[in-house]
C-alpha cells in the first residue's frame, strides 16, 4: 500500500502528559476501540519503583498514560517477548511499541515459534539513538547527591517555559521540583550530541522509511513549511502509515477526531522527509566519540559536563542572570 502520512495534535488534557503532540494514548484508545469484545495488552515503556526504564503491559487505557513522554534510555525487555508469545498465542490482541531494532527483534522471535501475528500491531517510534542504561544511572545518582534527596520522577522533555522542545523536570522526594535549569539540561545535551549512543546506532539498519511498525510515530519538525496551513506549529506529531493495520487504527482516529478534540490532517507534501534526518540516515558520531566514552570511565560525569556541555559556573551564572 501506499504509504500515508498524518500530523496529529492531541487534545488539551491528553497533550499536557506526552512529549509531543500525544499520537501514541489516541492511537492506544483506537486499538481498544477497535478490539473492543476482546482482551486487549498495550506494551510500552516506563519507569519501574527505581527508575530504571523497562517494557510493561497495561491492560486499560488509562494504564497506558504511563507510557507517555520521551525515555532517551534503551529499555530493559527481559521476558516481554515471551509474554507477549503467549498473549497471541490466548488470541490476546496485543499493541507493541517501542524502537525499531526492538520491533525487529519481536518479530524475528515471534516468526522463529511460528507465532500468528494477526492480533498483534507495531509501533515503531522515529528513533535518534538509545543509550545505554548506565549513563542515566550515574546521571540520577549525581542528582540525588546533589539535591540531597532520591529523585521519583523525570521528564526527558515536558511543555514548559521556554521555546525549546526538550525542556527537563526533575521531581524528588524531599517535595523540590527543578524545571529546565542547567544541572537538568545536562543528559539530554549529551544525548543531543550523540555522545551516549552505542556504537552501532551510528550503523542503524533501521533509520531510513522501510520500517518494522504499522505505524510510526515522532515530532512533525517542519510542519510550518510542509504544512503552513494546519493549526498548530509546535507539539504536532508526525504518524506514518505503513500497513493496512495501521491504516485501521488512523481510519478509527479520523472518524472521532471532531468528537475527542484531536487535529488529525492528511500531509500531501514529501518534503516532511527533508525534516526527518533519522528517516534517512543513521545518527553522526562524534569526532571526538571515544575520547568522551574514555573522560567518562575514568573522570566521571562532572568532567564529561564540563568539557563536552558547558556545564560550568559561566554557564550556571548566564542561566539564572537571564532567568532574572
Amino acid at each position: 500500500m501506499a504509504r500515508e502520512v498524518y500530523a496529529f495534535r492531541n487534545n488539551m488534557q491528553n497533550l499536557q502528559r506526552a512529549t509531543s503532540g500525544g499520537a501514541f494514548m489516541a492511537l492506544a484508545d483506537a486499538f481498544f476501540r477497535k478490539c473492543a469484545g476482546g482482551k486487549t495488552h498495550v506494551y510500552g515503556v516506563t519507569y519501574d519503583q527505581n527508575l530504571n526504564v523497562r517494557y510493561e503491559m497495561a491492560d486499560m487505557l488509562e494504564d497506558c498514560n504511563k507510557f507517555s513522554g520521551s525515555k532517551y534510555v534503551r529499555s530493559d525487555f527481559s521476558g516481554i517477548f515471551e509474554k507477549i508469545k503467549d498473549d497471541l498465542n490466548k488470541n490476546i490482541h496485543v499493541l507493541f511499541t517501542g524502537i525499531p531494532c526492538h520491533i525487529a527483534a519481536l518479530q524475528k522471535f515471534l516468526s522463529r515459534y511460528n507465532i500468528n501475528q494477526e492480533n498483534l500491531v507495531c509501533i515503531d517510534l522515529i528513533c535518534h539513538g538509545t543509550p545505554q542504561p548506565i549513563y542515566w544511572e550515574v546521571y540520577r545518582e549525581w542528582l540525588q547527591k546533589k539535591y540531597k534527596s532520591s529523585l521519583i520522577d523525570f521528564k526527558f522533555r515536558t511543555h514548559g517555559e521556554g521555546t525549546s522542545s526538550y525542556n527537563c523536570l526533575a521531581v524528588f522526594k524531599n517535595g523540590k521540583k527543578y524545571t529546565n535549569i542547567p544541572e537538568t539540561q545536562i543528559y539530554n545535551r549529551m544525548f543531543l550530541r550523540h555522545y551516549l549512543f552505542p556504537e552501532g546506532c551510528f550503523k542503524c539498519k533501521f533509520a531510513n522509511l522501510d520500517r518494522k511498525g504499522d505505524i510510526t510515530i515522532g515530532d512533525f519538525w517542519g510542519i510550518e513549511k510542509v504544512m503552513p496551513d494546519y493549526p498548530y506549529a509546535r507539539d504536532v506529531s508526525e504518524i506514518l502509515v505503513n500497513s493496512p493495520k495501521g491504516k485501521q487504527l488512523v481510519n478509527i482516529l479520523i472518524n472521532i477526531a471532531h468528537s475527542q478534540g484531536y487535529c488529525i490532517e492528511l500531509c500531501c507534501n514529501e518534503e516532511y522527509v527533508k525534516y526527518q534526518n533519522n528517516l534517512q540516515q543513521p545518527a553522526k558520531k562524534p569526532k571526538d566519540y571515544n575520547m568522551f566514552q574514555k573522560d567518562f570511565k575514568d573522570k566521571g560525569i562532572c568532567f564529561v559536563a564540563a568539557k563536552y556541555v558547558g556545564y560550568n559556573w559561566m554557564h550556571r551564572m548566564k542561566y539564572f542572570l537571564l532567568r532574572r
